[in-house]
């Protein structure tokens, strides 16, 4: 407080729209230990925000005095933020595979995690001290920036982040600032009655997102769809039921969504000879040398016309034997999936330019094979489930352009289609050898 003039408080409320994990080491999720509910720890907010404006922001000068360094203390304080809601202990269980990072495929030990349901109410509580007019200034911008990329997804909190999970919606902010030097506002801070004003609008103006190129899609499954999230026994036979979320919607795990497009970008990666280092960019390195990746992919909601019921269809089938090829007995199952319809919404964060571009080049030829019915999604791929078709393919960055999958191209769309992706196929071609640039640029505009 030493060397203060100016105190500036503010609260954000807001409600997490996806799932979140908030871990404590166990398997359950973090809980006050005062209330029970679950809690975002004030150190998660803080890092998640000095991470964003590192990386979006050129001049790091403010934010190290805002946040602090090592031989420095922060201007900024921040409290644990608890669920406003009664908590009554219902959480998610998201079963999940191993996956073989050589080769982007799934192997047979899987696990689960326990993750909180969207729809869950927090309050943000902000405390910064400035000396002067102008750190004040600074200081209010680089927060509400901040607050800003919280509502539009620029930054998550919690764990499982690039699963889709810790995304929030600001529902207001306001904002309260005390110039010590005047005795009256001095007693209203020490009284805790310091007059806050809301600027909501301020904060939630439409914007264009500055770090991440998005991709999303209409998807249709024109084959059954099965992304299963548990199975139900009955006896000997055994039912997997496609997941759904707390309020009973069915809902495709970004996780899941996310291993395919690993396993695609993996295999054309490879026949393209690009350098490794895109791809664990990209997707993250587990083990000692980790690091998290940079493709965010969301849950997709599985799409039903109001007042209506999800179709299901039940499927029968009995267990093979590995070794005689016959019939296993007392191994029937029996699966439900569904004809679904959802939008895939796919987000390239926290990369340079450069490399942003080329990972958005090697995102399109992987969607392009995945939404032409090419690789499939979800169990029984095999036999025939889970074939994905889009029209298009929308680009987000800054401007917004379609990329046509449905019908063949004349030879002026073809051209215009290619001038879109120039600069995203120029970047991939940073990352390969060997490979001519025809081979390279091959692949949207051959239906």
């Amino acid at each position: 407080m030493l060397g203060t003039r100016y105190v500036i408080v503010m609260k954000i409320e807001v409600v997490n729209i996806s799932i979140m994990r908030i871990g404590n080491g166990e398997e359950t999720i973090m809980l006050d230990t005062d209330t029970m509910r679950p809690v975002i720890p004030a150190s998660g907010i803080t890092g998640a925000f000095r991470n964003y404006l590192s990386f979006a922001e050129s001049d790091n000068r403010y934010i190290d005095m805002l946040f602090g360094k090592k031989e420095g203390k922060s201007r900024l304080f921040v409290q644990d933020a608890v669920c406003k809601d009664v908590f009554d202990g219902t959480l998610e269980l998201r079963e999940r595979v191993c996956i073989n990072p050589r080769t982007a495929t799934g192997g047979a030990e899987k696990f689960n995690t326990k993750m909180l349901g969207a729809g869950w109410k927090f309050d943000i509580f902000f405390t910064a001290e400035a000396e002067n007019e102008e750190e004040k200034e600074v200081f209010r911008e680089l927060l509400k920036k901040a607050v800003r990329a919280l509502d539009i997804a620029d930054v998550r909190l919690g764990a499982q982040k690039t699963n889709g999970a810790g995304k929030f919606e600001v529902k207001s902010v306001w904002e309260g600032i005390v110039d010590l030097f005047d005795p009256k506002q001095y007693w209203l801070y020490l009284s805790n009655s310091i007059k806050m004003q809301n600027i909501t609008k301020q904060v939630r103006r439409k914007v264009i997102s500055e770090t991440k190129v998005c991709l999303k899609t209409e998807t249709q499954a024109v084959t059954p769809l099965l992304v299963a999230g548990k199975s139900m026994e009955d006896g000997q036979d055994t039912t997997k039921i496609f997941y759904r979320n707390r309020k009973g919607e069915y809902v495709i795990p970004g996780s899941s969504l996310k291993g395919i497009l690993r396993m695609q970008c993996q295999k054309i990666a490879e026949y393209m000879r690009l350098d490794r280092e895109l791809t664990d960019m990209m997707f993250g390195i587990k083990g000692a040398a980790g690091q998290s990746g940079c493709i965010f992919v969301s849950d997709s909601t599985v799409h039903v016309e109001r007042g209506k019921k999800h179709k299901e269809s039940t499927y029968y089938g009995i267990g093979i034997d590995k070794f005689t090829a016959g019939v296993r007995t007392g191994a029937n199952f029996s699966s439900k999936p569904v004809k679904a319809r959802f939008d895939l919404d796919i987000s390239v964060q926290r990369m340079s330019d450069q490399k942003r571009d080329a990972a958005v080049g090697l995102l399109l030829f992987a969607l392009r094979d995945i939404l032409q019915e090419r690789v499939p999604l979800g169990a029984y791929g095999g036999k025939g489930f889970g074939r994905l078709s889009a029209k298009n393919i929308s680009v987000f960055d800054g401007s917004v352009f379609d990329i046509r999958l449905d019908t063949p191209l004349t030879d002026e769309e073809r051209e215009r289609q290619e001038q879109s992706v120039k600069k995203y196929m120029k970047a991939l071609k940073a990352y390969r050898g060997g490979k001519s640039d025809a081979e390279v640029h091959t692949g949207f505009s051959e239906q």
